[in-house]
């Protein structure tokens, strides 16, 4: 990818179109490669943040859905 500056310069870019879920996974990799670089770590931090509030505020969290045993039809009911 050119090295980790252009690694986080991606990163960042990426973090601000809302790719969270590429930035965090990316970031993996680089904070493995190297845990002493504060800058990947701390965005890294923040796209698990973004991760979970959009997990908390999505289809997840309005719906539960469950597959009962022996069928092919999956239930969803409203939590509200």
């Amino acid at each position: 990818m050119g090295g980790m500056d252009q690694l986080l310069k991606q990163a960042r870019a990426s973090f601000e179109n809302g790719d969270h879920k590429w930035v965090a996974e990316v970031l993996r990799h680089a904070v493995f490669a190297d845990p002493s670089c504060e800058e990947a770590r701390l965005l890294q931090a923040d796209a698990f943040e973004q991760l979970a509030w959009r997990a908390e505020s999505g289809l997840g969290a309005t719906y539960t859905c469950r597959e009962p045993k022996n069928s092919d039809t999956v239930h969803c009911r409203s939590n509200q």
